[in-house]
């Protein structure tokens, strides 16, 4: 591949840990995007409804498609790095590459550090640091594929 992006087929926008619709300010940029024809993966854990949160990843493709954009909802535990890898095969199989990431999954537990159990500080950590760096890390071949550019932060 030569790096020009004219040449390029659109890919998708990668997303993770977006069914908790905590973040509705990102939901609107997705609605945004998919109305200008983006392809947009939905990997996270949230595959049936829950009352306390509402919509899942399923419910996120659909709104997505609704918007004129194309959406694979993948079921995806960040702490699972074959899980990971799945739901990065399968965006790339569907729309070809991957151009952004956006790393949304995160554990929260507001106590503090007296009443913060090392199970939850662990947890917190699986998703928020290293969920993220191994979905990042997964995506880095498909994003460099047309880019000469790679952020090495």
């Amino acid at each position: 591949m030569n790096g020009d992006l004219d040449d390029r087929p659109p890919s998708p926008i990668f997303e993770i840990g977006l069914p908790s619709l905590t973040c509705y300010a990102l939901l609107i940029s997705f609605f945004s995007a998919a109305r200008d024809g983006a392809n947009i993966i939905i990997a996270a854990k949230t595959t049936s409804a829950n009352p306390k949160l509402e919509g899942t990843i399923y419910s996120a493709a659909v709104e997505i498609e609704r918007a004129g954009g194309k959406a694979l909802a993948v079921p995806c535990d960040v702490r699972d790095y074959s899980q990971i890898e799945k739901a990065v095969e399968l965006g790339v199989e569907k729309f070809g590459g991957i151009d952004i990431v956006v790393n949304n999954a995160s554990a929260i537990h507001l106590t503090g550090t007296l009443k913060t159990s090392p199970k939850t500080y662990d947890l917190m950590n699986q998703v928020n640091a290293r969920g993220t760096f191994r979905f990042t890390l997964a995506n880095i071949p498909y994003l460099s594929m047309f880019s000469a550019q790679v952020p090495t932060w």
